[in-house]
Parts: C-alpha cells; structure tokens; sequence
C-alpha cells in the first residue's frame, strides 16, 4: 500500500484546530476521544499507478483528490483501493462512492486522469434553537448587543443602569434618565424553540458534530420556565437581564428606616404595562412589607398610572411613629398672660390682651389640671412594634384661698375661695387678698399704701400717692402731679399723664399711653399707643404700638432709655421736637463702675501723698526696696518699712481694681452686641440715637431704620429694619 506523504505549510485557523485536535481537547459541537493526529491541509502520495494529493478543509468537513501526475494504471486499480487508502489515513465518513469509482474509471483508461475530485464530505449538525421576545410585540426585532444591553427596534434597553438606579436612590431625589421594559405578572417573557430533529453531524474523520446550544438565557429572580419553553413574569416588574440571567425586578422601594414603601414609575418602552392594586400590594408583600399600606393612594396611584399623569416615586406604604405622651398641663379659665402673645410680622410683639393684673372673683373656676396621656406606639412596615415616651405628670398644689375638687377623666379643678389676685409660682395655686377700690383715688379714699395687691377700678387723681408692695391694676389714668411706686407689676388701662406725675415700678408696666410724666422701671415697658415728650428709663425691652391715629406706635419728645430695646413704629415729629432714644448699659453695672473709679482715684491720691512725703521720684517697688536697705537702723527706718508696706498694699489694691473696672467695662461692651432700637415705619430728622455714650443724629427723614452698636460707633441698618415689617 502506498505511503500518505503530506505537504504543504498549515498556517492560520487551519493550524489552530490541528492543534486542539491534536491535544484531544473536548471542542463544542465536538466529541474527540483518544483519536490518532489528523492531517490538515495537502497531502501527497505516489503509488504504482501515479502520483495523487488529497486536500482536507480546515473545519474537517470536505476532502478533494487531486492528479499532480497523470495517473495511469499498470495494474488493476478499483474505488476499493482509492477508499481503503482514505481510510488509511481517518478520511472514514462522508465517503463518495460514486465520485470514487469516477477516479478509479479514469486511472485505468487510456489517458489517465488529470482532474480534481471532491471524495468526502462531512455532515453539519442540526439547526440552533432560538428566543421569541413576545414582551417586545410580533413584530419588534430585539437584537442582544452585550451583556448587559438589548437594541429593541434601535431603542436601547440598559440593565446596569437600572441596577445602579436603584441601588444608590433609596428615597425620592435623582429622576430617571433610561428606559425600562415593565413586565406584567403571568406575562409570558420569551418563548423558547428547540433546533431541529436529526442526526448529528460528522466530520470527515468521523467526529461528532452537537447542535449549538439552543439558547443561552436562564430563568433567575420572580421568572417561571413553563415546559421548558415560556419564560414567565411571576410578578409585575422590570426586565433585567444579568450575566445572561433573566429576572424581573421589583418596582418597590423600601426607605433605610423602613418607615416609607415608593412604587417607582420608570419611563418604559412600548408596549406599556402598568400595575394593578393588587400587583402592587402582592409586591409589597413579598419586599416584606405587612403593615401601613394606604390602599385608597394605591388606587390613586393605578389611576394615574393608566393615565400616564403619574410621579417618578409614589408612596405606597407608611409606617406609624411612636406619638409621645403629652405632659400633664394647667389649664387657666381666666387670662393671666404676663407675656406678648403673639408676634408680629415686624418681629414686634402684640400687647394689647396681656394682662399684668389678673383677679378673680370667689367660687370662680381658677385652672384645670389635666394628666399626662400614655402615648401612641408605632410600626414599621414590617410591623415591628416602636416604643412611645408617656408623658410626665405635672404636680400643683392649692394652697391659700383655694380648693381642689376631682374633675372628668382624671381631672383635678381649682376654685377660688374667696375674691382676689391668682398667683401660680414653683406649681402652686394661691390667691392672696385684694384691695379693691372701687372708685377714684382721691379725697374720698386718701393716699392708698398697702401691703397686699391692689385694684382701683377708677384713676389715680392728682397730688394722691399710691404704694403697693405687690400688683397694681388700675382701670383709669394716672392722673398730674401723682405718685404711684410699686413693688410688683403695674397695669394702667388708660394713660399716664402730667409733667408732675412721678412713677416707679420694680416689676413690669403696662399703660395705655405716656404723656408728660416721668417713670421708672424696672422691668419692661408696653404702651400700647404712644409716648409723648416724657422721661422714661427702663433696664428691660421697651415697646409702643401698635397703636392707631396719627400717634399710634409714636415716640415723640423726651427722653426714652432702656438698657435692652426699644421698638416703636415711629420716632421724632415733622415739628422737630427735641427727641432723644437712648441705650445705656444696666444701672447697677454703671454703679459699679462708678463705684471702682472712685476707689482707684483714692488708691492714686493715697499713693501721690505718700510719694510727697517720703520726697520719692518714683514707686517702683524694687527702686523702694533699694532705697529702703540704704536707710539707717533706727526710728526712720522703721517709719520707712511700714510706709514701704503701704505702698505695696496699694499698688496691689490698684491693680485688682483697675482689672475689676476691665471686666465692667467689657461686660458692658458684650451687652452693647444684643442692644438695638427698631424703627419700623418712620424715623424723622433731628431725632438723636445714643447707645453707650456714642450718638447719630440725622436731620434727613428716614424710613424703616434699625440702630445697633459696633466698634464705639452707632451703625444704621436700613435693610434690617425692611426685613423687620
């Protein structure tokens, strides 16, 4: 038998599957077991009756004979031969007998034969299997462009976007900017064919050729397999696909503190699909979701949904916060505010129903204690229990002309035993005695000097005096020339009024407006209507208006000081009378420093006298000391030691008085941060600003103008006293 002697380079894709063959590696579509090396490529034999090449294709599928001599037969040479030598060397399948015979027909004729001849073939595998996307409609080409990318009819399909989206928004905030594809629940996804029935391919070395896979996709999260064919939603979603794994993913989002679920409406490829309230409650249910669904927003939300008028995020499910218990709380039946109640848009506060003095008549309801409540526990939308904080109970006792009696629901009532004025402190109810005049004082009552609270239903005539050591109502005017000092607060109805009229409050004072007189007051100022070329001093906030007519809200005229504020809808007048707003630091802090200045100055006069006496240049205490040592023993230098000893005592007492006054000084540079005066409609010219000693004066009209401290220096604020209306 003659020899195969293959020729010829293999190169290429040619070689490389020469050489997997060679190594007996399991190729796909392939099965190779323990088989010999096969040729590839040309090969060349000679035998008695010519020379012949056989060329096999590269994937081992089609081999040629090829007469690279004219072939003639000195013997007998049949297809027998010619296929008992293709087997010889593995050509076994495919083998063309006709074809074969052909060959050997022409061998053994006259001329020989010179063609070329194909002698084997292979046979492919069956036809691949492949994916209908029903989801995408009949007619939608979807193209699989990457891992995690689909082209649906041109429109690209993301996944990793999705997924991110998701993942990094966990409440509403980043909008979309992709589309999704929403899946229905029992929607079927993709269908699924097998390749075509058949035998399995072979090559022409008779390896067996498997059928490709029929399709890569695998089912994955909330995905049914149906008979191995239909890919179904097992619940409404978006598509996603991962690592050729196909999911649906869940269009809820539950927040952190598991205390809020959102449906997600992404933007969506056709055709649309939309969610029923039951899908949503389904797949809230499966995110864990069991308490705090708000059914009728759901219906809402499916609603506007099929509408396509829906939000990106729309809340599905709310959790309960624990509600703390409310504390225990007195109930006054009568006002007693000795505050502003409410605030007005200029940041002014509105006193026209504060009430300074407040009395009550006997056997009348005073308060009601009501006790603290238990609070409400709360969830979470997995219905995990939140603790509440009960609130705390509020202790009162009735002491002094008042009695407690059990109310409703837990209630304790108190009523007063007899007329007079309500004091609550350190939760305590009393009501202490009342002085009660009923009409004016004046020569019908005498001066008025008492040591409880005092009513006068009238007004304080003129040249009468009035002292009390507590409160003071009084329904009528404080009228010329009289004295009123009171130890408590103060509330005056009408007006105080009269250059000759003289008042002094420890506590706060209110009045219905200030002409002429003369007050001081402890604590704060609230005139309801105006003040008018009056000497006022207050340590407290001062505050006039609102007020109404021309007047109303004004200071005009006089000196105005407090320590604190002052805030007033108008200062000045078109006449330009002399008007002055002044604010000056606390009186006991400029008593204090008056009071150290004195002692320093005594200090330096005792120092310069001893200074004088001794005939010293200086008092340096080392310079002292020196001279001191270069004295004599004797009388004069015991003389000098004790006046040595002086010396240094005062020095030192001079120091620490001179770092005391420091510290006054800078406490009240400290409190000149937070002094201002507000102006909050007009401020006329001529109208002096003084705070600290350091003073503006305009003669030019203003508008709105607030005036603060910095530096030494009095600052304008126009924009301030805009933002303050």
């Amino acid at each position: 038998m003659p020899e195969w002697v293959w020729g010829g380079e293999v190169t290429g894709e040619d070689q490389d599957i020469a050489q997997q063959d060679s190594a007996e590696v399991q190729v796909e579509g392939v099965e190779v077991a323990g088989t010999p090396e096969y040729p590839a490529g040309e090969c060349v034999f000679t035998a008695e009756w010519g020379t012949l090449s056989a060329q096999v294709r590269a994937d081992g599928m089609e081999a040629c004979l090829v007469a690279v001599t004219p072939a003639l037969a000195d013997s007998i040479v049949d297809a027998g031969k010619i296929t008992a030598l293709l087997q010889a060397n593995h050509i076994v399948f495919g083998l063309l007998p006709e074809k074969i015979a052909r060959i050997a027909a022409s061998v053994a004729g006259i001329a020989g034969w010179t063609g070329k001849q194909v002698v084997a073939e292979g046979r492919p595998p069956g036809i691949p299997g492949r994916l209908d996307y029903t989801a995408f409609g009949s007619e939608v080409e979807v193209k699989i462009s990457g891992v995690d990318s689909w082209e649906i009819d041109g429109k690209g399909l993301y996944f990793s976007p999705l997924q991110n989206f998701f993942q990094q928004n966990r409440s509403p905030g980043e909008e979309p900017t992709f589309l999704a594809k929403a899946i229905g629940a029992g929607e079927v996804v993709a269908i699924r064919h097998d390749p075509l029935k058949g035998k399995p391919g072979r090559d022409i070395f008779g390896r067996t050729l498997k059928a490709p896979a029929f399709c890569e996709l695998v089912p994955g999260d909330n995905i049914n397999l149906v008979d191995m064919r239909q890919f179904t939603a097992a619940s409404f979603g978006y598509l996603l696909v991962v690592n050729r794994r196909l999911s649906i993913f869940s269009p809820i989002v539950v927040a952190d503190n598991a205390m809020t679920a959102w449906y997600v409406n992404l933007p969506q490829l056709r055709p649309h699909r939309h969610p029923s309230a039951d899908d949503i409650c389904k797949l809230l249910n499966k995110a864990g979701v069991s308490h705090g669904i708000v059914h009728a927003e759901i219906a809402e939300i499916c609603k506007f949904l099929e509408q396509g008028a829906a939000p990106v995020w729309n809340t599905v499910a709310r959790g309960m916060l624990a509600v703390p218990g409310e504390d225990g709380r007195l109930e006054f039946s009568v006002d007693r505010g000795k505050v502003a109640g409410t605030i007005r848009e200029d940041g002014s506060m509105d006193m026209r129903d504060l009430n300074l003095v407040q009395t009550i008549d006997g056997g009348a309801c005073i308060a009601v204690l009501y006790p603290p409540t238990a609070g409400k526990t709360g969830y979470t939308l997995s219905g995990v229990e939140l603790e509440t904080i009960p609130g705390q109970e509020l202790k009162v006792e009735a002491k002094d002309n008042v009695r407690v009696e059990e109310g409703d629901n837990g209630t304790r009532v108190f009523f007063a035993e007899q007329p007079g004025l309500i004091i609550y402190q350190n939760e305590t109810i009393t009501v202490e005695p009342l002085y009660l005049v009923k009409g004016n004082v004046d020569f019908s009552t005498g001066n008025v000097d008492v040591d409880c609270n005092l009513q006068i239903n009238g007004s304080i005539c003129s040249d009468f005096m009035v002292k009390s050591t507590k409160d003071v109502l009084v329904a009528g005017a404080v009228e010329p020339g009289a004295k009123v000092f009171v130890q408590g607060d103060l509330e005056v109805k009408g007006g105080i009024f009269g250059e000759s009229t003289e008042v002094t409050v420890l506590g706060n004072l209110q009045a219905g407006y200030i002409q002429g007189a003369k007050l001081a007051v402890k604590g704060e100022i609230h005139v309801r209507q105006y003040i008018y070329v009056s000497h006022v001093r207050s340590i407290g906030a001062i505050e006039v208006g609102p007020g109404s007519g021309a007047r109303g809200g004004s200071i005009a005229g006089g000196v105005v000081c407090s320590s604190s504020s002052i805030t007033a809808k108008s200062c000045g007048s078109p006449s330009n009378v002399p008007t002055t707003l002044d604010l000056a630091p606390h009186p006991k802090q400029l008593a204090a420093l008056k009071a150290l200045s004195r002692a320093i100055k005594a200090c330096q006069t005792h120092l310069q006298m001893v200074k004088s006496t001794l005939k010293l240049e200086t008092l340096d205490l080392k310079a002292l000391q020196t001279k001191y040592l270069e004295v004599e023993q004797g009388e004069a230098k015991a003389v000098y030691a004790r006046l040595l000893a002086d010396v240094k005592n005062n020095l030192e007492k001079l120091k620490e008085l001179s770092a005391a006054k420091e510290i006054v000084k800078q406490k009240i540079r400290d409190d000149a941060v937070h002094m201002h005066i507000s102006i909050t409609h007009h401020c006329y010219g001529n109208t002096l600003i003084r705070i600290c000693k350091a003073e503006f004066l305009d003669k030019n009209d203003r508008g709105p103008t607030a005036f603060s401290y910095e530096d030494g220096e009095v600052m304008v604020d126009l924009d301030k006293a805009d933002s303050a209306q």
